[in-house]
């Protein structure tokens, strides 16, 4: 449900990547919640380390670095890989200036259920990441995954199913040895039309900058964020992968 409006969440907005680029990983379900008070970004800025580069990137290598490096079913425990909705050409265009998708696993159920993903961008060089992290937390950043997230989990929410006051702020956070992971957080209401009951929704979008790549980790769940312990396990899990599958 609303897996389309994930496609938004690799980066809005976002400039001088190669042509080679490759995203690989899961994207969740936009988070509904109050007004525009969500989450201030408090950690400190994240730490682009020198990373080496021995040779050219391709999109061979990109791609399989991104394979190496993303979660797996094994990574979050009680978890199943949920089924791929289909998401319009003409909104997958539109979106491809902000992000990219691929699979996501969820586990709960109901208001329980929760949804994790990864994703790897390789971008040109240490700079271009640093501009896209810095990029998504700007007004006009934040104004762009708002106004396509607002269309697109219109569009794919069920038709029993209302949305209400889709809203973004910007996130970050800490991750041991690697300074800061900085993202978005997406919050909204989600109404059942007839029913009188409104549930929050949430939906997390960090990146972690590694040398020219972007590990990306994403959260959906109900009610109240994924905890952030969780993310930053799953964070330092990603790196710990980047870090043994150079580039």
């Amino acid at each position: 449900m609303l897996l389309g409006a994930a496609l938004v969440l690799a980066g809005c907005g976002k400039s001088n990547l190669v042509t080679n680029t490759a995203t690989v990983g899961s994207a969740p379900a936009p988070a509904p919640a109050p007004a525009r008070t969500a989450t201030t970004a408090k950690a400190p800025a994240p730490r682009a380390s020198t990373v080496p580069v021995p040779l050219p990137l391709t999109a061979a290598r990109a791609a399989a670095f991104a394979k190496a490096v993303e979660l797996t079913g094994a990574d979050v425990p009680g978890a199943h890989p949920a089924r791929r909705s289909k998401t319009p050409l003409a909104r997958e265009r539109e979106a491809a200036q902000c992000g990219g998708r691929s699979p996501e696993f969820q586990r709960g159920g109901a208001l329980e259920r929760e949804s994790l993903s990864s994703g790897v961008e390789v971008l040109r060089d240490e700079k271009s990441v640093e501009r896209d992290l810095a990029y998504a937390q700007t007004p006009r950043g934040l104004r762009c995954y708002e106004r396509v997230l607002s269309r697109s989990l219109r569009a794919e929410a069920d038709p029993h199913i209302k949305i209400f006051d889709v809203r973004v702020a910007p996130l970050s956070v800490t991750v041991a040895g690697a300074g800061a992971a900085r993202g978005i957080r997406i919050l909204a209401h989600v109404g059942v039309p007839g029913a009188g009951v409104v549930v929050r929704l949430f939906v997390d979008a960090v990146s972690l900058p590694y040398g020219p790549a972007e590990i990306n980790l994403y959260g959906t769940s109900f009610v109240q964020p994924i905890a952030e312990r969780t993310e930053q396990e799953l964070l330092t899990l990603l790196r710990e992968r980047a870090r043994r599958h150079p580039l």
